[in-house]
Parts: C-alpha cells; sequence; structure tokens
C-alpha cells in the first residue's frame, strides 16, 4: 500500500510537472508570435523607406552629374541628408527568443517541427545582424563624407526639432548654397558611396522580403500547431 502510495504521489508529481511546463512553452509561444508579428510590421516598414531610398539614391547620382546641377540644390541637401540615416535598418523584435535561448527554455518545445523552424529563423537573423554591420559601416562612412561636398549651415537649419515624429525630424532646406567643391575626385568619391549604399540596400531588401515570409510561416506554424487564436 506505502509503495503504492509513493507511486501515485510521483505519478501526480509528475503530471503537474508536465501541465507547468506545457503552461510555460505555450506563453513563451504566445509571445514569440507577438514579437513575430511586430517584425512583419518592420519588415515592411524597412522595405518601403528602402525603397524610397533607393530612389533619391539614383536621383542623387544623376542630379550631382548633371551639367544643371545648381538648379537642383534643394533636392541634393535633402537627399544627401536622408540617405545615411537609420531609420530603415531593421532589427529584429527578439525578447523572446533571447529568453528561449539564454534561460536553456527551448528544451519546453517538445514539437521537433517547431523547434527546429524557431533554431532556423534565429540562425537568419544572427546571420542579418553581421550583414547589418557592413551596412551601417557604410553609412557612416558616407556621413564623413557629406562635409566634403555639402555646406554645414543648410544642413543644420533642415533638422525640425518642433516635431515629436522621428521619421520627419529631416525637412526639406528652407534656403541653399552652392556645393562647397567642384573638384571631380571629391564628388566622385562621394558618389562612389552613395552606389554603395544604394547597392547594399537592394540586396538587403530582397533579403528582408525572404525573412518576412520566413516569419509569417513561423508564425503559421505555432498557431497551427498550438491551437492559438
Amino acid at each position: 500500500m506505502l509503495f503504492l502510495a509513493v507511486t501515485l504521489g510521483f505519478f501526480v508529481e509528475n503530471q503537474r510537472e508536465h501541465y507547468i511546463e506545457g503552461q510555460r512553452e505555450k506563453k513563451y509561444i504566445q509571445n514569440l508570435v507577438h514579437d513575430l508579428a511586430r517584425d512583419t510590421v518592420n519588415y515592411n516598414l524597412s522595405i518601403a523607406l528602402r525603397l524610397e531610398r533607393e530612389r533619391q539614391a539614383h536621383q542623387l547620382i544623376t542630379m550631382l552629374y548633371s551639367p544643371e546641377r545648381d538648379k537642383h540644390l534643394t533636392d541634393l541637401y535633402y537627399f544627401a541628408r536622408q540617405m545615411p540615416r537609420m531609420n530603415t535598418i531593421f532589427y529584429s523584435t527578439d525578447a523572446t527568443m533571447n529568453q528561449l535561448k539564454n534561460s536553456g527554455a527551448l528544451r519546453l518545445i517538445k514539437k521537433t517541427e517547431v523547434a527546429d523552424s524557431i533554431v532556423a529563423y534565429n540562425a537568419t537573423m544572427e546571420a542579418y545582424a553581421e550583414n547589418r554591420k557592413t551596412e551601417i559601416e557604410t553609412r557612416i562612412a558616407f556621413r564623413n563624407a557629406v562635409g566634403n561636398v555639402f555646406d554645414a549651415s543648410v544642413l543644420l537649419a533642415m533638422i525640425d526639432s518642433t516635431g515629436n515624429e522621428m521619421d520627419k525630424t529631416v525637412i526639406s532646406p528652407a534656403f541653399v548654397k552652392p556645393l562647397i567643391t567642384e573638384n571631380q575626385q571629391t564628388i566622385n568619391h562621394f558618389c562612389s558611396l552613395v552606389h554603395f549604399l544604394y547597392s547594399q540596400s537592394i540586396i538587403v531588401r530582397k533579403s528582408l522580403l525572404k525573412y518576412k515570409e520566413q516569419a509569417s510561416r513561423l508564425i503559421e506554424l505555432l498557431i497551427k500547431e498550438y491551437h492559438l487564436d
């Protein structure tokens, strides 16, 4: 009888632990779905901004080499100030993913397909983070070169500190001045940096489309496997 009671106690405790772990697993999954949904929104935002920035980059190079360059000074200053901004850079919403990794909670994910898909998405984001560093370095190099071509007093007047919207901090210049150099080598170096930003943006934008699809598939899988509303 004592043996039966001890065995039953172990069984009950084991069931209780399974239940608690099951609840923790589902909570992690719910939080991960929320994070992935935020990722998809941010993918869309970054892709849209990149398309606009790519258009500006193409025009910037074209106008800098135009014989009527001085007629486009307003756009030149605006595009040059917009190009290096970091608001097109995508950052994954990784709070839940980091919890899963750092706390060892990945072991709670009992379904192999789900666990493999989560690990695969995390690997994709880690690889992207490495590539992102290269793009940021190019933008910093671009910022360092702006002062060799454009008048800083005009750039200063293009900052709007009164609004609350971060994406509207840079405004079109109320006045313009001629470029501070006519040196073709300096302008060509600047245009080369614009080109690299342009080409990097295209490559990353196409990658973000794939990442978005991967995130969407993972969301669908998690909702299906865990019967989430």
